[in-house]
């Protein structure tokens, strides 16, 4: 196999992983467009979707380190296509009819807030464990997801961490088949407009 096919599937793989694509197509573009889905569990999905929507009006960037394997790229105050920056979040949806009755849902309460926990050991589902922390006021503060992914040809884990109007970042590692384990990591400060 010649080097420029292995770093050319070693860039569809890493583009797969962290858009959590699935073999479904969906355009970004529709990814926030109303469904009439129920969610029993929170709504990842439209939280997200009104992120993107605040993101988009306020005109926000990022600040931006981006490490594959041993290489790493610095991208200061980038302007952004948030739908397609926060789609591997928005794809970590757990509200599916057929995936609810695999997870376990703990809530604690604190003083100062509160932590909402979901996690399953079903290997089928590729979302392992989200943790949502919010405030006193019940605004989101943080999240927190575990996802894992494996098949014939690569095998990957990553953690997604969001903390809103602060930072965001991807971190994890892929191991195909024939190529050794590599890891990867975005790292992004959300940088308010100053108009």
């Amino acid at each position: 196999m010649t080097l420029n096919y292995r770093r050319s599937l070693l860039l569809i793989l890493l583009f797969s992983i962290l858009t959590n694509c699935r073999f479904k197509t969906e355009r970004v573009s529709d990814v926030c467009k109303k469904d009439n889905k129920t969610t029993v569990f929170f709504d990842i999905k439209g939280y997200f979707c009104n992120i993107v929507n605040e993101y988009e009006s306020t005109d926000r960037k990022v600040d931006k380190q981006v490490s594959f394997g041993n290489k790493s790229e610095f991208h200061e105050s980038m302007s952004v296509d948030w739908k397609a920056e926060l789609l591997g979040f928005i794809n970590t949806d757990i509200n599916r009819s057929s995936w609810i009755e695999n997870f376990a849902v703990d809530t604690i309460s604190r003083d100062n807030g509160s932590t909402i926990l979901y996690q399953t050991t079903d290997a089928s589902i590729p979302i392992k464990k989200m943790e949502i922390n919010f405030s006193a006021t019940n605004e989101v503060i943080e999240i927190d997801i575990i996802s894992e992914r494996k098949s014939l040809l690569y095998k990957s884990k990553q953690k997604l961490h969001f903390q809103p109007n602060v930072s965001y970042s991807v971190t994890g590692w892929q191991r195909t088949l024939m190529l050794s384990q590599t890891d990867f990591e975005v790292k992004a400060n959300i940088v308010a407009n100053k108009h």
